[in-house]
């Protein structure tokens, strides 16, 4: 883990030059709070290894369990 301080410049952090090297082109995710920021590195998984947690997640619901879901969501 990298610990660094930094100063903001005109809305810009400066990122150490270990992480401007991994975190190269990346696409990032910024939640801000009131006294601080998570800035998270996005994954871009392959169709592949998508499909593969899709159908894991998919394994885990039940039909009725989607029925269920789909009545709630009507009812609004």
């Amino acid at each position: 883990m990298t610990v660094k301080t930094s100063q903001v410049k005109r809305g810009s952090i400066r990122l150490s030059s270990q992480l401007q090297k991994s975190w190269e082109g990346a696409d990032v995710y910024i939640m801000a709070e009131v006294d601080s920021l998570i800035i998270k590195k996005m994954e871009n998984p392959s169709l592949s290894a998508l499909k593969s947690r899709l159908k894991s997640i998919g394994a885990q619901i039940s039909e009725n369990e989607i029925e269920e879901e789909i009545e709630a969501v009507r009812s609004r």
